[in-house]
């Protein structure tokens, strides 16, 4: 009889074991079922005119994935074609959550983020990827060459390939790698140091011109020189009528850009031209103290900018000689201040 309960009870047993895996199966077939879906709407749609780059931000706020926090509130701006834009801001600031949401990567959990009067998150992946250029803050490369890498692992373009590494000034340095273009990268391949893979990942994102270029600190370690092929590329790229966004934490990168997004604890400080945002800035004498009297801003309302950089899988140590010494941004705790003729 004992032997008869025990056969009877282990199926109902192990079934009660594994409930939560069944659970997590079942809800996994159920998004991929609603991928899948998603996938053959987006197949059928019309394809949509190359993009142009007009980007129109319209009070966005963003949740991450898995999250019911806010990390963004109320970002609202405009960029037109031909411009360029720096985010700046403290550590955790929000900006490279607002890259992800500038991307695609990210949905808006209210606003919307339209490129050309189209929501990004509606974009065709295929169709939107490759008129894109991005540069993020983990900068990792496939198993493949150089030429590949650069070229998205797609069909190679060596004369495409030649100018994205030649308006970041990395065609001679590539040329002296043991197979140049043809060397192998990836955790296998050739150790790169910080400053190379940062312009390789420039590169990538510069292949085929693309008119809307967003790049998250993609002069955390370079040197001197890649800095300034850097500030030429995007002067470059703004007179070929690509708009260009990119976080920042150094000045030299700031005399580039046309307008100055402020960011501070997920929410827009400020929006506009540079140099009335950076003088806004600095003009403004003290910071309200909570349960005291206002303080120099100086003294204790500066909060240095950090990169948010994390931990790259297989970074190599940058050189003693590709971190630039420049200091970084300060950016003033203050309270919401907007340029002239700014409209919230």
């Amino acid at each position: 009889a004992t032997m008869l309960i025990s056969m009877a009870v282990t199926p109902i047993t192990k079934l009660i074991s594994s409930w939560k895996e069944i659970v997590s199966a079942r809800q996994a077939y159920d998004r991929i079922n609603a991928l899948l879906s998603d996938d053959v709407r987006r197949q059928s749609r019309m394809q949509l005119p190359p993009v142009a780059g007009s980007l129109v931000v319209e009070k966005v706020a963003a949740v991450p994935p898995g999250h019911n926090k806010a990390v963004l509130l109320d970002i609202d701006f405009k960029v037109s074609p031909g411009q360029a834009i720096a985010i700046v801001g403290p550590s955790a600031a929000g900006k490279t959550s607002l890259v992800r949401l500038l991307v695609g990567v990210w949905k808006p959990a209210k606003g919307s983020v339209r490129l050309d009067g189209v929501e990004i998150s509606e974009w065709d992946h295929d169709e939107f990827g490759p008129q894109i250029g991005y540069v993020p803050q983990e900068i990792g490369f496939f198993e493949g060459t150089v030429a590949e890498n650069i070229a998205r692992l797609g069909e190679i373009d060596p004369q495409k390939v030649v100018q994205a590494t030649k308006l970041i000034g990395m065609h001679e340095t590539i040329l002296s790698f043991p197979k140049g273009y043809d060397t192998e990268l990836g955790e296998t391949g050739f150790a790169l140091s910080g400053g190379q893979r940062q312009r390789l990942a420039i590169c990538r994102a510069l292949y085929g011109m693309p008119k809307f270029v967003v790049m998250d600190e993609p002069n955390a370690n370079l040197d001197e020189v890649g800095e300034s092929a850097l500030v030429q590329a995007v002067a470059y790229l703004k007179s070929q009528g690509c708009t260009v966004i990119i976080t920042t934490h150094r000045p030299r990168l700031i005399g580039a850009v046309d307008n100055l997004l402020v960011l501070r604890n997920g929410t827009q400080v400020g929006f506009g031209p540079a140099d009335d945002m950076i003088n806004a800035v600095r003009n403004l004498q003290v910071v309200a103290q909570q349960g005291g009297e206002a303080k120099p801003a100086s003294e204790d309302a500066v909060v240095k900018e950090g990169t948010n950089d994390a931990p790259m899988a297989d970074a190599q140590e940058p050189l003693p000689d590709e971190t630039s010494s420049e200091p970084d941004i300060q950016v003033s705790q203050v309270e919401e201040t907007r340029a002239p003729g700014e409209n919230k």
